[in-house]
């Protein structure tokens, strides 16, 4: 990766991350107010890359695109800032059992290991795990795109709020 692509990755993913934030709070507190669930968020950007994301073993995405796409972007890979891709989302190997992706308004909770299989299942079936997707002009993840109608079929929840 040559230093301008690097550059672009590091200030894609500072602006990102921010972001990204916000929706993980609201979960908590949602899961909190209405479950009386304390998932145990992770607050440090260290603690959720080395252990995951809450003590309760829920991986969060925040999903934008979807209510216009009417389809979920699983992921699988992201790009380091050193230019190597690496297992993430639903191949990361880490504390989460659960994965959880949506918006404010709507969110799915999977079981990581259902998904991941579904990963296999749509690799092997069509190739989806090596498109990339980009995300202001550089790509940063690999995975794959769930139709909401997959969702609602293999989803442990599927939360309305």
């Amino acid at each position: 990766m040559n230093e301008n692509m690097l550059e672009k990755y590091v200030r894609a993913r500072k602006q990102k991350r921010p972001a990204e934030r916000p929706f993980e709070i609201f979960i908590r507190d949602w899961i909190k107010d209405n479950r009386g669930i304390d998932i145990g968020l992770h607050e440090t950007e260290y603690k959720q890359l080395k252990i995951g994301e809450s003590e309760r073993g829920i991986e969060i995405k925040h999903d934008y695109k979807f209510p216009k796409t009417e389809r979920l972007f699983i992921e699988t890979e992201e790009l380091t800032s050193q230019g190597e891709w690496i297992q993430s989302g639903v191949c990361k190997e880490d504390n989460a059992l659960w994965y959880l992706i949506g918006d404010r308004n709507e969110f799915w909770l999977f079981n990581k290991r259902n998904l991941f299989m579904e990963s296999l299942c749509k690799e092997q079936i069509y190739g989806y795990l090596n498109k990339e997707f980009k995300d202001k002009n550089f790509p940063t993840s690999k995975g794959f795109l769930l139709f909401i109608s997959e969702a609602n079929e293999i989803c442990v929840r599927h939360i309305i709020t």
